[in-house]
């Protein structure tokens, strides 16, 4: 029995050690969409509608990964909750987005009449504002992923310690260099193939 037991709790931490690796995996292909689509979106209002609906189908998701049934309305909720905790970081989201959008939509319109001499600070721009958008997901999806996997309940400091201590281990740089580094690599391959 003891040795059955035993068993039991390795496969029960391989399925736990698999489903966090599924999560983590959903979780960087979703910044990279998000990413993608604010960086290819010069109107603020669809950047950010779109990028709300992003977020929300990967609260979703999660929840169906971590067995926790979670309608749109209720991820809804939660992303609101959720935003409200990170607070500093979803207002500084919000004013690139709408700083950047504003210069994004300048530079692609002045690009025609300058002959594409504002092609590279528009992708810079796009960038900078798709990296910024992408951090916010991911730390969005780690404390969704904190909250799921505590049975969706936010434990004795709420909300606000679950944000604290996520925030306190988020590498923000990291995650801004990788997502420009993988949305380059992406837009030079797609115009390496498009010639």
């Amino acid at each position: 029995l003891l040795y059955a037991d035993e068993i039991n709790q390795q496969v029960v931490e391989q399925k736990l050690a698999l489903r966090d690796r599924t999560a983590d995996d959903t979780i960087w292909k979703t910044v990279l969409t998000k990413s993608v689509a604010v960086a290819l979106t010069p109107l603020t209002v669809v950047a950010l509608l779109s990028g709300a609906a992003i977020d929300i189908a990967l609260i979703v998701t999660l929840a169906k990964l971590y067995g926790i049934e979670m309608t749109q309305h209720g991820a809804s909720k939660l992303l609101k909750e959720i935003a409200l905790s990170l607070g500093a970081l979803t207002v500084s989201e919000l004013a690139i987005t709408f700083g950047l959008s504003g210069l994004k939509s300048l530079l692609a319109a002045a690009a025609i009449p300058t002959g594409g001499l504002t092609a590279t600070p528009y992708v810079s721009v796009a960038l900078t504002q798709a990296a910024v958008s992408g951090v916010s997901t991911y730390a969005i999806a780690q404390v969704t992923k904190t909250y799921l996997a505590n049975g969706a309940t936010w434990g004795k400091g709420g909300p606000k310690a679950v944000v604290t201590q996520i925030l306190e281990n988020l590498d923000e740089d990291s995650i801004m260099r990788q997502i420009r580094t993988e949305l380059t690599t992406k837009l030079e391959l797609k115009s390496h193939y498009s010639q």
